[in-house]
């Protein structure tokens, strides 16, 4: 959950290690310098005011540092031995107020939660709007005291030295970044124990416990995560208009316990293979009566260890089939939700009224097709008695021509080889011969 940081500017945070005190730079002394008036330099003023507000939030999104007061910006932003005008840093968070960048932790804290305010916007969207609008929005508006200030140049009386601001824009920046992770290693939507989830942020990001519950509670606000207590165990679940089932909670405690099961087999058995080792060690040296003391610790532990390699067995099982329940639930509510849609689809009294449709349907194309028949014109039989056997006569006359051309007799096509035509030749020449000779 790193974030890379951006390029400092050159009011950002130093120790004032390089040697500089930053009593040299005019820049930075005008910055952390008491304002001007606005009408004498309006851009100057404008633009100072936009680089102090653009430096406080990139700061605390980078260190994820969501509740910040007056003390702390000037301790931060300390240079060497030059710190930032009490008022000038008053008049900056004056104005972050006006924007809705800043809300007093007061009041972010005694909000409602999305859920408890019913899942609508909430309190939330009169902050987050403002956060779209240009930076130099709203400077020229006065400030309504009659001493023709404007607004910009006016300190809010709730601006103390020690008085504690939520930034909204860096929690913004923050639970997008959260939410991103938690989905990376798949834990949106999970009933996660609170210990465990403060470890896991902790390996992550470098944020203290207060910081941390400051971003928890805007995500509750924002609808985005829920917290809940069991017998002195804390969960909480993050997910979008997220909320806890018996499912999750059940599973929680029984994964719980998982965990410390699988801890003890754990230790057991590190505690069993030590006496052993020492059983050894003990023997070496002659003492079989200690070495037999110590055996009999390690057969206790390993009835212990039985005994707690049962239950862990049998939780599994249990954990195999809450989950398989959960599954058969998903599977049965489908089955209802189908019974439901295709009851309420078909009823009695539709189904007899499409019916009754169809039957006035057919009546009105039965009648139809009378009053067709009706107009369509009449056809004498004898005509067309007298037309079909004309067409017989036709097929008649055919048929006669055909067995005709059938009667035609051609020559036959001559076959076998060559050297039998020749021979038949010949023959037929020697008869002709023959002939000759004999009418002579």
């Amino acid at each position: 959950m790193s974030t890379s940081k951006p390029p400092q500017s050159p009011m950002s945070p130093t120790s004032g290690g390089d040697g500089m005190d930053g009593t040299d730079n005019p820049r930075i002394r005008h910055l952390y310098g008491k304002f001007r008036e606005r009408d004498l330099n309006p851009e100057g003023f404008d633009g100072k005011m936009n680089h102090w507000i653009v430096s406080i939030n990139d700061w605390c999104s980078r260190e994820h540092v969501f509740g910040i007061t007056v003390t702390d910006i000037r301790r931060h932003f300390r240079h060497g031995t030059l710190v930032p005008d009490a008022d000038c840093v008053r008049l900056v968070f004056s104005e972050m107020l006006r924007r809705s960048c800043l809300m007093p932790k007061v009041e972010f804290m005694s909000k409602k939660s999305h859920r408890a305010s019913g899942g609508g916007q909430g309190w939330l969207s009169w902050g987050f709007d403002s956060l779209k609008k240009p930076l130099s929005f709203g400077f020229s508006l006065i400030s309504g005291q009659g001493d023709g200030k404007e607004q910009c140049e006016v300190i809010d009386d709730r601006v103390g030295m020690l008085t504690e601001f939520v930034n909204l824009e860096a929690l913004t920046s923050s639970s997008k970044d959260l939410i991103r992770v938690l989905t990376e290693h798949s834990m949106i939507g999970k009933c996660l124990v609170m210990d465990e989830f403060v470890s896991f942020v902790n390996k992550n990001w470098s944020i203290n416990s207060k910081q941390l519950d400051i971003l928890i509670k805007y995500m509750e606000n924002n609808g985005q995560a829920v917290r809940r207590k069991e017998k002195e165990i804390s969960y909480i679940k993050f997910g979008e208009a997220v909320e806890f089932t018996d499912f999750d909670l059940t599973l929680a405690k029984m994964e719980t316990a998982r965990t410390m099961l699988e801890n003890d087999v754990d230790k057991t058995s590190n505690e069993m293979e030590e006496l052993r080792n020492k059983s050894k060690e003990v023997l070496k040296s002659g003492n079989k009566l200690k070495a037999k003391n110590l055996l009999r610790q390690k057969k206790a532990l390993e009835s212990v260890m039985e005994k707690k390699e049962n239950q862990l067995n049998a939780l599994n099982a249990l954990i195999v089939q809450l989950h398989d329940a959960k599954s058969t639930k998903i599977v049965f509510d489908a089955c209802q939700s189908y019974a439901g849609s295709v009851k309420s689809a078909i009823k009695a009294e539709s189904l007899d009224s499409v019916l009754a449709d169809v039957e006035e349907t057919m009546e009105q194309y039965n009648d139809l097709k009378f009053d067709l028949s009706r107009i369509a014109p009449s056809v004498d039989d004898n005509e067309l008695e007298d037309e079909l056997a004309e067409l017989m006569d036709e097929n008649a006359e055919g048929a006669e021509s055909e067995e005709s051309a059938a009667d035609l007799s051609l020559p036959e096509v001559p076959t076998g080889t060559v050297d039998d035509l020749e021979e038949r030749l010949n023959n037929l020449r020697s008869q002709r011969r023959e002939q000759v000779d004999t009418a002579k």
